[in-house]
Formats: structure tokens, C-alpha cells, sequence
């Protein structure tokens, strides 16, 4: 028996279809967006941990003046109001100034090398502000590189939300990753 070319295609077709589920796959950009779906919130949670860490290594300074402000002789670093306020007042000013650059930094080299750049700086000062010891000078030099550090956590949240969060509800979760600050103080 000779199967003309229609009946060969219906054949073929009655296979395909046979084979085929009941219900439709997804498509393969849905899929992938819900997992973008989901992996922003990560992503949202992570720039508020992180800033709110930002802001609680700076809210610590204040608990320790009290011991930096401690006569020598009775087991403090014996600086005076002005020695401490040289200290906060290079942090901040290096850290209000590098913020702008920072900004420029994180739209050229991206957000991920960016605040990756800025934790690792921020860190490592952090880390050596605890072998300082009482000169003051030290704690200016190392309080402004901590600075340096902590300049590139709010232009590289901010842009990283604008790419997670394209239109829709972006000030909603912008305000969500930028309400760390509140936490952190």
C-alpha cells in the first residue's frame, strides 16, 4: 500500500501530537523571568544588609569615644574632643567627596566590581583600625581610607536597584534598600 505525501505529513503530525504534553511548556523567557523574579529579592536583601552595616560601623565610632577621650593614665588613648572630632570630621569629608567619584567609578566598571571594590576596601580598613592603636594621626589616616571604602555602597545600591528594578515599583523597593540607613543608626 503506497501512502501518498498527505497521508505521510497526517501521520507524522498524529505523532506529534500524540507526543506532545496536555498542558502547554512555559516558555523559556517566563521561566527565566521568574527567576529574576525571585533572585531581585536576594539581591534587595543583600544591599540592605550591607547597608546597614555601612551605617552601624559608623554609629560603633561614637560608643568608643568615651574610651579614646580616657586619660592615658587611666587606660583610655587620652585625646581630647578636638583629637576625636578631627578623626569623624576626615572621615566625613573624604567620604562626602568620594561618594561622587564613586559614582563615576561604579558607571564605568560596573556594580558587581564596583560595591565588590567598595566592601573589600571598607573591610580591610575596618580591619585595620583595630591595630591603630592611640595615635591619632593613624586613626585619621585609616578613618579616611575607611571612608574611601564606604564611599561606593550607596551609588552601587542605588544603581544596582535601577538594573533589578526596571519601571514599575522601583520607588517602592529603592525606599526598601535605602531604608538601611534607619536600621543601621
Amino acid at each position: 500500500m503506497k501512502l501518498d505525501i498527505v497521508g505521510v505529513a497526517a501521520i507524522r503530525y498524529a505523532r506529534v501530537k500524540m507526543n506532545q504534553p496536555t498542558t502547554p511548556a512555559p516558555r523559556p523567557a517566563a521561566t527565566a523571568q521568574h527567576a529574576i523574579g525571585k533572585y531581585r529579592w536576594v539581591i534587595c536583601g543583600l544591599l540592605l544588609f550591607s547597608t546597614t552595616v555601612n551605617y552601624m560601623d559608623r554609629q560603633v565610632v561614637s560608643y568608643v569615644k568615651e574610651f579614646f577621650c580616657t586619660p592615658a593614665d587611666k587606660g583610655g588613648f587620652g585625646w581630647s574632643n578636638s583629637d576625636f572630632a578631627n578623626v569623624t570630621a576626615f572621615f566625613t569629608g573624604i567620604y562626602a567627596g568620594a561618594t561622587i567619584l564613586a559614582g563615576f567609578l561604579i558607571d564605568k566598571i560596573g556594580t558587581k566590581l564596583g560595591l565588590a571594590l567598595s566592601l573589600i576596601a571598607w573591610s580591610i580598613f575596618g580591619m585595620a583600625n583595630a591595630f591603630a592603636g592611640s595615635l591619632v594621626w593613624v586613626h585619621v589616616a585609616i578613618r579616611s581610607f575607611f571612608g574611601l571604602g564606604e564611599a561606593g555602597n550607596f551609588p552601587s545600591s542605588i544603581k544596582t536597584v535601577a538594573e533589578w528594578f526596571p519601571g514599575g515599583n522601583a520607588p517602592w523597593r529603592r525606599a526598601f534598600s535605602t531604608a538601611a540607613p534607619i536600621w543601621g543608626q
